[in-house]
């Protein structure tokens, strides 16, 4: 079981203007998506992770996103990949909702998650075929990603009241 849990992550830029370090980073996780058994990635990842713990101007807020995956040989490719599209598309679409953001991100985690079971089925994995008959009937959202999203700001309603 793969459990993806984003809270804060700030993202920062190292070299270049502001403009080329977001095309960049939002380039970089659309390659992982692409590519998501290549031995490249788990350097890319690396980076791309290193650059978003820096940036100091954008906030990422993720609810966490359930990829209950009991597939281990998958977990880490659709976990990253779904953080990574989550920034991908904050960077695009900074007024997008929560429920906007995770959808982008969930899809993503989908697209990655088909090539990499197209290139080795034994990665295939009964929860995220689930999402993805849900992503291809227009249901994701409904099905999956509103629940999560009411669940994570339940969540985040206890907290600040316990505080």
């Amino acid at each position: 079981m793969a459990l993806l849990m984003v809270s804060l992550f700030r993202l920062e830029a190292q070299t270049g203007t502001q403009a080329e370090q977001r095309k960049w980073a939002v380039d970089t996780a659309r390659w992982i998506e692409q590519h998501p058994l290549d031995k490249e990635v788990k350097g890319r990842a690396a980076e791309l992770l290193k650059w978003w713990t820096e940036v100091p101007d954008l906030t990422l807020s993720v609810c966490p996103l359930l990829l209950e995956t009991k597939n281990k040989k998958i977990a880490p490719t659709v976990v990253t990949q779904a953080l990574f599209a989550a920034g991908a598309n904050l960077i695009e679409h900074p007024d997008a909702t929560r429920q906007e953001q995770a959808v982008a991100a969930v899809q993503s985690a989908l697209r990655a998650y088909a090539i990499a079971v197209a290139a080795e089925p034994r990665m295939r994995d009964a929860f995220l075929d689930g999402l993805a008959k849900a992503d291809a009937e227009g249901k994701l959202r409904e099905v999956y990603v509103d629940g999560v999203i009411a669940s994570c700001e339940a969540a985040e309603r206890s907290k600040k009241q316990k505080s």
